[in-house]
């Protein structure tokens, strides 16, 4: 039973990449229909209009889900670096990403590199979170930085939630420093 689903997952698959124009030589052997929803490239490829390179994974209804750039590629006016990881939603708007280097989104220096931090975004391509590495002025607030400091956005650029760096006043309310705030 078990060949049997392993032979039909790869005939899927090779079924899947004849439509998306991607060679069936370019994927490797040793791992496609080991996983029916993720296949690994031997070599840079455009799938679904995406430079995708190494591992690609896919939805149940063959939509991306996941991917490494091959190389620098423009997604909703940002320009994401090689070996960015990009998570996709279920409709192919972009969802998040993990930065192979630090990058500048939206005025923002956006952690990439080993600690791969993840940076969301609204199916707009606006900002919804990223973790900075140091503390920022972000709308006036005295926003804390580091890995387990994130920092949200309101779909309209505003600051939504974020740590406090010191004790300091919102609307009237006193918060102490290290404080996560809501506004």
């Amino acid at each position: 039973m078990k060949v049997l689903n392993l032979n039909a997952i790869l005939v899927f698959v090779l079924f899947f990449f004849s439509l998306v124009n991607l060679p069936v030589n370019n994927i490797s052997t040793d791992d496609a229909g080991s996983d029916k929803d993720r296949i690994h490239l031997k070599s840079d490829s455009l799938i679904q209009g995406y430079p995708c390179i190494s591992w690609v994974h896919f939805y149940a209804n063959g939509k991306l889900k996941q991917f490494n750039l091959a190389h620098d590629y423009v997604i909703k006016n940002v320009i994401f670096p090689r070996n960015t990881t990009v998570f996709l939603d279920e409709n192919g708007g972009l969802f998040q990403v993990y930065l192979s280097k630090d990058t500048e989104i939206h005025s923002y220096t956006c952690p990439g590199g080993n600690m791969k931090e993840a940076t969301g975004f609204y199916p707009s391509g606006k900002l919804r979170f990223f973790f900075p590495r140091k503390d920022l002025l972000i709308n006036g607030y005295p926003v804390k930085g580091g890995s387990m400091k994130g920092v949200w956005f309101y779909e309209s650029g505003k600051l939504k939630k974020f740590y406090l760096t010191k004790d300091y006043f919102i609307n009237g309310k006193q918060y102490k420093k290290g404080d996560l705030v809501e506004i």
